[in-house]
């Protein structure tokens, strides 16, 4: 794909000496460098091969010339071709990692683009407009783009050369929170520009813009860097003024450039002052930057060699200095050439060098490359970490070094604790990823302490060991790590900070959920300032099921599509249930499906569980079919999902699995249900013991369960629960109450005759006031069992 990860970290290898002896001078300067001025960051696009609809002529050499003229002048290029639907979400989550605040971003697009309602839309190679609903999974939307990059930047000049004919006239598409349907039009509309941006169209809102034929380059794009080259120290939209009237005479006067500008600050490409700057009024700087200056030294690398490989093992950072290690490996001079026969296929091989401009430093990408300016810088995008054996990510390239060619593997070491917490589309992180249930929560929180320890600085530790903490259930060590995460301006940790105040209210309740509480709402705003995908999330669907007014619930759908266009599942799922709500002001099942269907193609638990409903009950045009249903079920519960087990003990209860009622089975999943927190778990199996007696199972044991279930904040659950709870005779209640003092280290008897020794270790566990009434005593128990033992409310 051509993205990588890039942190705000670059190095600077002089030598032999430099590069085995990185001093504290070095590193502060580095620090400086960092803190004080920004980064330029380009990110190219060229889409030309569509399966689809007809190709475009020239687009990858215009790319192909943009991305050339801005590694020249100083950027830092990640430019990419021929990207997919899915390629295009995972461009956009790099960037999101790539880009530390304050940096200067220029993003560029040559592709089919095209307007739909009031909407521009960028089109990926597979665009298959087939349905009125395809479009949020088969195109781009221009506005979040600019949001999610708004959100970094510092300045953002976005240059579209697209709208080159229109390959989907007459289609529609729905693009609102409205099911209203627009066609497919010409050009792009007007689109407002984020502050301290500057958007520029090939051509005029709803004009098409000329590829160039056999020029080889469109008459924009030939023009922008022809006058951009010539007038590198004037301001950006000076000369784009320069490059309208070019691009008009060229065409005849049939094509004009169009801008739009929010800039509050002279901005250059490459040619102009790149100093430190005061911040945006109304923006603060977030992240790591600073704390990611950390130097592989040479005690951290371990390099081993025979005659024909060599085998680097370094500690997972943006950037390693293999070069440095080669030419010491090799014998030569630290300033020979090496030639790259063969690229790694998770990272790059680039070159660092110097700069007559304040920044200092300049990456380029070549194929030839001077041993003692050589960097490897991985690509880590959403790497699960259990889908690694171990802790290490390898990769592997071939170069030629005075006239020897060597094999080069590079190890790179995850640090533990991003190993077992880090998440997923955090901005903030490395790139290794678990979800919430796949966290082993002491292992996380042993390995994030001794991160904290060692590096206390880094924002992202102390947020990894909130989240191992919150899987430990410990609610206040998990704020105090969230609250200093958020203290060093870790994104992520605002939206943790308001998902604690809810999952608080969860933790003994269940899964009920109102209205998110203001100051739980306050943090996830301070989250969409810092963009983060999360937090995103939880305000958009807290906005669309519960705003006030028409317009509130369409910011939280505009969240949702922002965070969606990131790929994030969640808010597919949120859309999915949304639109399916036969009661809700939107009800549209074809445009719900869609939504939980990209969910479980891209491999959510939740979209699993969803699309299990679906054919369970023949929603939503989906066929009815149980074995389907069941598959669905299973992989969702298999993968941790806290509903599926009671949805396919159901299933055992109705005879939808094997042709008759298996109540044995249906209680085994209900109970793993509710162990994960979920009432209706504990409400249903406690029912099918006491009314249906299954093989295992003693009535004490429904009274066990019912408890649970009572204890924990869903109406309906505990409604059913109490009666089943009331209906059995005291005896199996006592009994309950004793099977419960068990699971609570108590040593009792079981026997249903709460005697002196039952009450003692009621006593023991602090419930002696809930007296003789047996339905109270077993009550407090349950309510001391999931204060002991509660679920995991990350997970609903």
């Amino acid at each position: 794909m051509g993205f990588v990860r890039i942190w705000a970290v670059v190095w600077l290898v002089i030598g032999t000496g430099a590069a085995h002896a990185q001093t504290d001078a070095v590193e502060r300067g580095m620090l400086q460098l960092i803190t004080g001025t920004p980064e330029r960051y380009a990110f190219v696009v060229g889409n030309g091969s569509y399966d689809n609809v007809p190709d475009l002529e020239n687009t990858i050499a215009d790319a192909k010339l943009v991305a050339t003229f801005l590694g020249e002048i100083g950027y830092t290029v990640f430019d990419s071709y021929e990207l997919d639907k899915r390629e295009f979400e995972e461009a956009m989550q790099s960037f999101m990692l790539d880009v530390q605040p304050d940096t200067d971003v220029v993003f560029y697009f040559a592709g089919h683009g095209v307007q739909i309602g009031d909407e521009n839309f960028l089109m990926p190679t597979d665009v298959a407009l087939e349905t009125a609903y395809d479009v949020p999974f088969e195109a781009v939307s221009l506005t979040s783009v600019l949001q999610i990059m708004g959100s970094r930047a510092r300045s953002m000049v976005v240059i579209l050369d697209s709208c080159r004919d229109n390959p989907f006239a007459g289609r529609t598409g729905v693009v609102g929170l409205a099911e209203i349907e627009a066609t497919a039009q010409d050009g792009f509309a007007a689109e407002r520009a984020p502050i301290n941006s500057l958007l520029v169209f090939s051509t005029s809102p709803g004009a098409l813009a000329y590829d160039g034929g056999e020029a080889g380059n469109s008459p924009f794009t030939a023009s922008f860097v022809e006058i951009a080259s010539r007038e590198r120290g004037e301001p950006v939209d000076t000369l784009m003024k320069s490059v309208r009237r070019e691009v008009y005479e060229r065409t005849e006067g049939l094509q004009l450039p169009w801008e739009a500008s929010s800039l509050i600050e002279p901005v250059f490409l490459g040619g102009g002052p790149l100093g430190a700057r005061a911040p945006l009024p109304g923006r603060t700087v977030s992240g790591d930057a600073a704390s990611a200056v950390a130097a592989v030294l040479d005690d951290t690398v371990t390099v081993t060699s025979d005659a024909s490989d060599i085998t680097l093992r370094t500690p997972l950072s943006d950037a390693v200095p293999v070069g440095a290690h080669l030419a010491d490996t090799l014998s030569v001079a630290p300033g020979s050439l090496v030639n790259v026969s063969q690229s790694p296929k998770r990272g790059r091989l680039m070159e660092v060098l110097p700069s007559s401009g304040t920044r200092g430093l300049v990456l380029l990408n070549a194929a030839t490359l001077r041993l003692d300016r050589m960097v490897y810088k991985p690509t880590v995008n959403r790497e699960r970490a259990t889908g690694l054996e171990a802790p290490v990510i390898a990769d592997s390239f071939s170069v030629t070094v005075a006239g020897e060619a060597r094999e080069v593997e590079v190890q790179l070491e995850i640090d533990p604790c991003d190993f077992h917490a880090g998440d997923h589309l955090d901005a903030d992180g490395v790139g290794v990823a678990r979800y919430p249930n796949e966290i082993e929560p002491e292992a996380a929180r042993a390995a994030c302490l001794a991160a904290v320890a060692a590096a206390p600085d880094v924002g992202r530790f102390h947020y990894q060991l909130g989240r191992a903490e919150l899987a430990l259930r410990d609610f206040e060590a998990a704020e105090r790590a969230f609250q200093t995460a958020a203290q060093l301006r870790h994104a992520r940790a605002f939206h943790a900070l308001g998902a604690l105040i809810i999952d608080r209210r969860q933790a003994t309740e269940g899964q009920a959920r109102s209205a998110a509480p203001a100051d739980a709402l306050g943090f996830f705003e301070e989250g969409v300032a810092l963009g983060d995908p999360y937090a995103m999330h939880s305000l958009g669907l807290d906005m669309l099921k519960f705003g006030a007014s028409e317009r509130d619930r369409t910011i939280g759908f505009e969240l949702l599509m922002r965070s969606l266009e990131l790929g994030h599942t969640f808010s597919m799922n949120a859309l999915g249930l949304y639109f399916l709500d036969e009661d809700g002001p939107n009800h549209s099942p074809e445009r719900g499906v869609s939504f939980l269907r990209a969910s479980a193609e891209r491999g959510d638990i939740y979209g699993y569980a969803n699309m299990g409903f679906l054919h369970l009950n023949g929603l939503g045009g989906v066929a009815q079919d149980n074995a389907t249903a069941f598959d669905w079920f299973r992989r969702a519960s298999d993968e941790g999902h806290p509903t599926a087990p009671s949805s396919i003990g159901r299933m055992y209860n109705s005879g939808q699995i094997d042709g008759r009622p298996n109540y044995a089975a249906a209680v085994e999943w209900y109970d793993i249900g509710l162990e994960r927190g979920d009432a209706w778990g504990g409400a249903n199996a406690a029912w099918i013991i006491a009314n249906r007696a299954p093989s295992g199972f003693v009535v004490g044991d429904a009274a066990v369960r019912a408890a649970k279930a009572m204890a924990l904040r869903n109406d309906g659950a505990e409604e059913a629960a109490r009666k089943v709870l009331e209906g059995l005779p005291r005896r199996e209640i006592d009994a309950g109450a004793q099977r419960l003092l068990s699971e609570l280290g108590q040593n009792v008897v079981v026997d249903g005759q709460f005697g002196p020794q039952s009450r003692a270790a009621l006593a023991a566990v602090g419930a002696a006031s809930a007296g003789d009434d047996p339905v109270a005593r077993v009550l407090a128990l349950a309510a001391l069992y999931w204060r002991a033992s509660p679920f995991r409310p990350d997970l609903y």
